[in-house]
C-alpha cells in the first residue's frame, strides 16, 4: 500500500486541524505524528504532522476531507525529533 521508508510532514494551521488528519490517516492504515514546530514556518503554523506515505497521498487525503494545511516540509524537519 506504501513505502514504509517515505514520509512526508506538512504544516498544519491549528493543532485541531493536524488532530483532525492524524484521525483520517490512522482510520486509512497510516502511522502520523503531530509535532511542535518551532521556527520552521514563516506563516505562523505551529505544528506540522508527519505521515508514513509521500506527499501527494497526504495532500490527496487532506483535500478530500476538506482539512486545510499549509505548506509541505522538506528536509529541514528531519532532525527535529
Amino acid at each position: 500500500m506504501y513505502d514504509e521508508t517515505e514520509k512526508t510532514a506538512v504544516m498544519m494551521p491549528s493543532v485541531t486541524h493536524a488532530m483532525k488528519a492524524k484521525k483520517i490517516f490512522s482510520s486509512l492504515g497510516f502511522r502520523s505524528d503531530i509535532k511542535r514546530a518551532s521556527g520552521i514556518s514563516q506563516k505562523g503554523c505551529m505544528h506540522y504532522i508527519e505521515v508514513n506515505t509521500n506527499a501527494e497521498n497526504v495532500t490527496s487525503i487532506l483535500e478530500r476531507n476538506n482539512i486545510k494545511y499549509g505548506e509541505l516540509l522538506r528536509k529541514r524537519w528531519e532532525h527535529d525529533d
